[in-house]
Protein backbone atom coordinates (compact mmCIF):
# COMPACT_ATOMS: atom_id res chain seq x y z
CA UNK A 1 0.00 0.00 0.00
CA UNK A 2 1.23 3.67 -1.01
CA UNK A 3 2.46 5.65 2.04
CA UNK A 4 -0.68 7.71 2.98
CA UNK A 5 1.77 11.43 2.54
CA UNK A 6 1.93 10.54 -1.04
CA UNK A 7 -1.28 9.58 -1.59
CA UNK A 8 -2.34 12.82 0.32
CA UNK A 9 0.32 15.10 -1.70
CA UNK A 10 -1.16 12.97 -5.10
CA UNK A 11 -4.66 14.31 -4.36
CA UNK A 12 -3.56 17.83 -3.15
CA UNK A 13 -1.88 18.35 -6.69
CA UNK A 14 -4.92 16.97 -8.63
CA UNK A 15 -7.00 19.84 -7.18
CA UNK A 16 -5.01 22.45 -6.66
CA UNK A 17 -6.26 25.37 -9.11
CA UNK A 18 -2.86 26.46 -10.17
CA UNK A 19 -1.90 22.74 -10.98
CA UNK A 20 -4.74 22.31 -13.14
CA UNK A 21 -4.55 25.49 -15.08
CA UNK A 22 -0.95 24.36 -15.34
CA UNK A 23 -1.78 21.29 -16.76
CA UNK A 24 -4.26 22.99 -19.23
CA UNK A 25 -1.95 25.42 -20.34
CA UNK A 26 0.96 22.82 -20.92
CA UNK A 27 -1.18 20.21 -22.94
CA UNK A 28 -2.62 22.95 -25.45
CA UNK A 29 0.69 23.81 -26.51
CA UNK A 30 0.82 19.75 -27.36
CA UNK A 31 -2.89 19.74 -28.72
CA UNK A 32 -2.07 22.64 -31.04
CA UNK A 33 1.52 22.15 -32.30
CA UNK A 34 1.50 25.58 -34.27
CA UNK A 35 1.32 27.03 -30.82
CA UNK A 36 4.12 28.82 -28.73
CA UNK A 37 2.06 29.71 -25.87
CA UNK A 38 -0.77 29.52 -23.85
CA UNK A 39 -2.22 31.12 -20.83
CA UNK A 40 -5.43 31.12 -18.37
CA UNK A 41 -6.66 35.49 -17.46
CA UNK A 42 -8.65 35.08 -14.54
CA UNK A 43 -10.65 38.78 -13.82
CA UNK A 44 -9.64 40.47 -11.45
CA UNK A 45 -9.97 43.98 -10.38
CA UNK A 46 -11.88 45.17 -13.46
CA UNK A 47 -8.89 43.60 -15.41
CA UNK A 48 -7.87 40.67 -17.22
CA UNK A 49 -4.99 38.78 -15.74
CA UNK A 50 -2.19 36.37 -16.99
CA UNK A 51 -2.10 34.03 -13.96
CA UNK A 52 -0.68 30.97 -15.30
CA UNK A 53 1.04 30.40 -19.07
CA UNK A 54 3.13 28.11 -20.64
CA UNK A 55 5.47 28.61 -23.84
CA UNK A 56 6.53 31.55 -25.05
CA UNK A 57 4.31 33.59 -22.59
CA UNK A 58 5.31 32.08 -19.03
CA UNK A 59 7.59 35.47 -19.08
CA UNK A 60 3.96 37.56 -19.27
CA UNK A 61 2.16 36.23 -16.30
CA UNK A 62 0.95 39.01 -14.35
CA UNK A 63 0.23 40.98 -17.57
CA UNK A 64 -3.21 42.79 -17.11
CA UNK A 65 -5.20 43.26 -20.07
CA UNK A 66 -8.49 45.62 -20.55
CA UNK A 67 -11.64 43.67 -21.24
CA UNK A 68 -13.45 46.23 -23.14
CA UNK A 69 -10.36 46.59 -25.31
CA UNK A 70 -9.39 43.39 -25.93
CA UNK A 71 -10.03 39.92 -27.58
CA UNK A 72 -10.10 37.85 -24.44
CA UNK A 73 -12.70 40.89 -23.18
CA UNK A 74 -14.62 40.02 -26.52
CA UNK A 75 -14.77 36.61 -25.87
CA UNK A 76 -15.52 36.69 -22.41
CA UNK A 77 -18.65 39.15 -23.41
CA UNK A 78 -20.09 37.18 -26.02
CA UNK A 79 -19.53 33.45 -23.78
CA UNK A 80 -18.02 32.61 -27.49
CA UNK A 81 -14.81 30.90 -28.80
CA UNK A 82 -12.85 33.46 -31.12
CA UNK A 83 -9.82 33.44 -33.67
CA UNK A 84 -7.80 36.32 -34.63
CA UNK A 85 -5.33 35.22 -37.94
CA UNK A 86 -3.68 38.30 -37.55
CA UNK A 87 -3.27 40.84 -34.72
CA UNK A 88 -1.92 43.82 -36.35
CA UNK A 89 -5.21 43.33 -38.89
CA UNK A 90 -7.97 42.55 -36.16
CA UNK A 91 -9.98 45.48 -34.51
CA UNK A 92 -10.48 43.28 -31.40
CA UNK A 93 -7.62 43.10 -30.22
CA UNK A 94 -5.09 45.26 -28.10
CA UNK A 95 -2.58 45.62 -30.54
CA UNK A 96 -0.29 47.12 -28.26
CA UNK A 97 -0.20 44.51 -25.54
CA UNK A 98 -0.08 41.37 -28.62
CA UNK A 99 3.15 43.38 -29.83
CA UNK A 100 4.55 42.85 -26.00
CA UNK A 101 3.74 39.20 -25.44
CA UNK A 102 4.74 38.40 -29.07
CA UNK A 103 0.87 37.26 -29.95
CA UNK A 104 0.44 37.37 -33.90
CA UNK A 105 -2.59 34.85 -33.99
CA UNK A 106 -4.15 33.72 -30.85
CA UNK A 107 -7.52 31.79 -30.04
CA UNK A 108 -9.58 32.79 -26.71
CA UNK A 109 -12.25 30.59 -25.48
CA UNK A 110 -14.01 32.05 -22.74
CA UNK A 111 -14.24 30.07 -19.35
CA UNK A 112 -17.44 30.13 -17.35
CA UNK A 113 -18.26 28.82 -13.60
CA UNK A 114 -21.85 27.80 -13.77
CA UNK A 115 -23.08 31.36 -15.75
CA UNK A 116 -20.65 33.66 -14.62
CA UNK A 117 -17.64 34.48 -16.68
CA UNK A 118 -14.68 34.33 -14.92
CA UNK A 119 -11.50 33.86 -17.86
CA UNK A 120 -9.96 33.03 -20.87
CA UNK A 121 -7.71 30.29 -22.00
CA UNK A 122 -5.50 31.81 -24.80
CA UNK A 123 -3.16 30.13 -27.05
CA UNK A 124 -1.14 31.61 -29.57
Amino acid sequence: MKDHSQLREAVRKAIDPMSVMRRVTDEALVLVPAADGAVVELLCDGHLCYVCASGSLVAHVGTRLDPVASLSGYALRSQATVLCEDSEEDDRVDRAACRRVGAASMVCVPLVQRTEPIGVLKVT
